[in-house]
């Protein structure tokens, strides 16, 4: 299992010029690859490759997939494995049937990425944990439509948190169907590195080495830091001093 960095916390500022300094401090502080925002910046492979840090995955809302073969070019022009994507077709609109309709669309999408020799993964917030019909959650009409062969899962475990449930329980009970994790911690609504948080890692991380499909855990925090370089060295820091990641 690789530890990757999320570029979403250096949003405001990807950009061609700034990418080579901002990719050679996430390498220095030992991540071992990067998950891209879609479309920006999109020319990073020669940094990328000159650095030995390969582009596991870019990210893309499912409100926003491109038409044609734009995804998968771009993905494939940065060298990631994995598409991974979030929300639903409208990203406001939640009722049990979006939920339905959303399962359909990603399905689709994995099915036409694997064409092209990707991945896609389903990435959550915390409002798939919101119940929509009857008992059951969005999260619960996702598991039951999606294919699990065409599209596994980016589990957030922050997020997760956020919605008051158990990630490490939820990495339990659907083991097989996680292709990916993000890492993120909260202190109440406020991002921050890990171990930070309200996150129990020494709860969560056991639960990693029974995940026969994860392939890269990521480390997520929100743009609002003004120390992004610091939060994201402390983050690798703290998992590799403390687990030995």
């Amino acid at each position: 299992m690789h530890i990757g960095a999320q570029l979403w916390l250096f949003n405001a500022v990807l950009d061609e010029g700034e990418m080579e300094a901002i990719l050679t401090e996430l390498k220095a502080a030992d991540y071992a690859c990067v998950e891209t925002m879609y479309g920006k910046p999109p020319k990073t492979r020669g940094v990328l490759d000159r650095l030995g840090l390969p582009c596991y995955a870019t990210h893309a809302a499912l409100s926003a997939m491109p038409p044609g073969r734009e995804l998968a070019d771009f993905a494939q022009g940065l060298g990631a494995q994995v598409v991974c994507v979030s929300g639903l077709i409208r990203w406001h609109e939640r009722e049990a049937d979006d939920y339905r309709r959303a399962a359909d669309a990603l399905n689709e999408w994995g099915q036409r990425l694997q064409n092209e020799g990707l991945t896609l993964h389903y990435h959550n917030h915390d409002f798939e944990f919101a119940v929509v019909e009857g008992a059951a959650t969005g999260m619960d009409i996702l598991l039951s439509r999606l294919d699990p062969a065409a599209a596994p899962l980016c589990f957030d475990a922050g997020w997760a948190v956020r919605a008051g449930h158990d990630p490490a329980r939820f990495l339990t009970e659907h083991a097989a169907r996680i292709g990916t994790l993000h890492l993120r911690d909260y202190r109440g609504e406020e991002s921050v590195p890990l171990g930070a948080g309200d996150m129990d890692f020494s709860r969560l991380v056991p639960t990693l080495a029974a995940l026969p499909n994860l392939r890269a855990a990521l480390v997520e925090q929100d743009p609002a830091t003004v120390t992004p370089f610091e939060d994201m060295a402390a983050s690798r820091r703290f998992l590799k001093e403390r687990f030995g990641l």
